[in-house]
């Protein structure tokens, strides 16, 4: 498994990215912030991930039908 890189460093999640396999958000997209929650988006898979008071989020896109 790849650690994530900053801001999500030492956080090992990892998400299905379809029929590619499980994704571990090797790199991302910074989106904005909130009350105090960081919002990025995976560059592979899509997923948008959260961050707040330490912990970790992840949001996985649906696909389409």
């Amino acid at each position: 498994m790849i650690s994530l890189p900053p801001p999500l460093d030492g956080r090992r999640v990892r998400v299905d990215a379809g029929p590619g396999g499980a994704c571990s958000h090797p790199s991302m997209d910074f989106l904005g912030t909130n009350q105090g929650a960081r919002f990025f988006r995976c560059q592979r898979c899509g997923a948008v991930l959260v961050r707040q008071d330490g912990r970790v989020w992840i949001v996985p896109i649906q696909p389409k039908t």
